[in-house]
């Protein structure tokens, strides 16, 4: 699978300043936070003449999805093209990260440890993922690190206790799948830059297919950050996923052997991160 390299304007942030509302001091920290120019974007294979079409049914999302933006290494604003608004102690778990990259010691997190990292690591990475649905669930399973959500529309399925995907309650709104995604048993990075997700915050995830006609749908995820411990009010971002009949066998993937490879250093050059950050 080809991978082409683009290059995002890292200087958007700086240049787009002038146009915000005064920035709050937690904010000014995350602003003078270097951000890498680098985007990546894979090209799944073309689909066959005769790739199996999408269902009609608008809440049938099975199969699988293979996402159709650029990767970006950090997440500058939400969907409505505003700053992400940082609490203080946001802002500082993000700088601290950064200058731990900058100082050649990054901080591990779930995924070098071969642990689920949350859905929007896992949907956002190179590698496809399929949807399994019936009328009680709708489960994503990711090829990378093998991840596993199960959105549960039955309440008595839900399970207890918390997960590094976290326990999601879902229901229908129309034709668009709302899941609050909470208990996950530590806390999570949106982006390999670190942007801050906290083990006992909520992600609402808004669901949808979209097909104009085609049978070539995308499926938009819309997901909205509740984390009053580093945010200081709800903020959204929206990725979309196109329909990849075409990959339904995932290629191998042993995460285990970059922590369990006896001639590899188990901490890959990566150092644990405090656990009372300022």
């Amino acid at each position: 699978m080809p991978e082409k390299a683009v290059y995002a304007d890292a200087a958007a942030l700086e240049l787009r300043l002038g146009e915000d509302p005064p920035l709050t001091d937690a904010q000014k920290v995350a602003a003078a936070i270097p951000v890498s120019p680098m985007a990546a974007m894979a090209e799944p294979p073309l689909l066959r003449s005769d790739a199996r079409r999408a269902s009609s049914d608008p809440r049938d999302f099975s199969g699988v999805w293979f996402h159709d933006l650029s990767l970006r290494g950090r997440i500058l604003r939400d969907l409505h093209g505003k700053l992400i608004p940082f609490t203080m102690a946001g802002a500082r778990v993000l700088e601290r990260r950064s200058n731990a990259d900058k100082a050649g010691k990054p901080f591990q997190n779930g995924a070098a440890l071969c642990r689920p990292p949350g859905i929007i690591w896992q949907a956002d990475v190179h590698m496809p993922f399929m949807i399994f649905q019936n009328k009680a669930a709708v489960e994503f399973v990711f090829q990378d690190y093998r991840g596993r959500l199960n959105l549960v529309l039955d309440s008595k399925l839900l399970p207890p206790g918390r997960s590094y995907m976290g326990t999601a309650m879902a229901h229908w709104d129309g034709d668009t799948l709302v899941a609050d995604t909470s208990g996950f048993k530590q806390g999570l990075w949106l982006d390999i830059a670190g942007t801050p997700v906290s083990k006992d915050a909520h992600l609402i995830n808004r669901i949808r297919k979209i097909d104009n006609g085609d049978h070539k749908p995308l499926l938009e995820i819309e997901t909205t950050i509740v984390d009053p411990k580093y945010y200081t009010a709800p903020w959204t971002i929206v990725r979309t996923f196109r329909w990849q009949p075409n990959m339904p066998l995932f290629d191998e993937y042993n995460c285990e052997l970059q922590i369990g490879d006896p001639n590899v250093p188990s901490d890959a050059g990566l150092v644990p991160e405090p656990a009372d950050l300022p």
